[in-house]
């Protein structure tokens, strides 16, 4: 029964993860889209979807700035002077 429920504590767990890590991928493409187009409005600002055109331009800009933090750790930018490395 013990090992039933940690595992089902596990699989939720996972599955808020894949969930926190798509809520901050559309927030990141979300902020992108508005630094390079002005059309967006503050009433578009709290909207649910994710809308975008296909600009070349803007598909080679995002691929730059895809690799660039490709190698950046989701969340790295919390600096945690509490835990050591050798903790983690």
């Amino acid at each position: 029964m013990v090992i039933a429920l940690m595992n089902d504590t596990f699989n939720k767990a996972k599955e808020d993860g894949k969930l926190g890590l798509l809520v901050y991928r559309t927030e990141l493409i979300n902020d992108y889209e508005r630094l390079d187009d002005l059309f967006f409005s503050e009433s578009l600002y709290n909207s649910q979807y994710i809308c975008f055109h296909r600009d070349p331009n803007l598909m080679k800009k995002w691929m730059i700035k895809s690799q660039e933090l490709k190698e950046v750790k989701l969340y790295s930018w919390y600096n945690d002077e509490d835990v050591s490395k050798e903790e983690i």
